[in-house]
């Protein structure tokens, strides 16, 4: 049995419906210079959607407003089962803060996710919540 990972995804569209996504840095040890949306573990005893907002405002800093939540599910990656809770979120706000997780952001339509790099589990995430099929 693979080990459980509880973690979160966020999704943080603006004003015209364009998705958030976030080049990690380089020297990040896990998936470098890649592209991915808000993601962190859930802490011992923290609440899933208190962890996203956690989150939101650790790698961005950004005022959200939850618009949608999905159902649980998991996503077997590197030998662990990633076991999900996923939200939609809006904001107002143009310019996220970046910090050392981070080294650029875009504003993206969802057809246009497919050209960036993105890891096959972040992929998994926006079928999920239906921005790509």
């Amino acid at each position: 049995m693979l080990e459980i990972v509880p973690v979160i995804v966020a999704a943080i569209e603006n004003r015209e419906g364009k998705l958030l996504l976030m080049k990690r840095a380089p020297h990040k040890k896990w998936a470098p210079n890649v592209w991915n949306i808000v993601s962190g573990h859930i802490e011992e005893n923290e609440e899933p959607h208190t962890a996203a907002l956690r989150e939101i405002e650790e790698e961005t800093g950004l005022d959200v407003t939850l618009t949608q939540e999905y159902p649980i599910y998991d996503v077997d990656y590197e030998g662990k089962t990633w076991r999900t809770w996923a939200y939609r979120f809006q904001t107002a706000q143009d310019a996220p803060r970046l910090n050392d997780e981070h080294v650029a952001y875009q504003w993206v339509y969802a057809d246009e996710i497919y050209s960036y790099e993105i890891l096959p589990i972040v992929f998994e995430d926006l079928k999920q919540m239906g921005y790509i099929s």
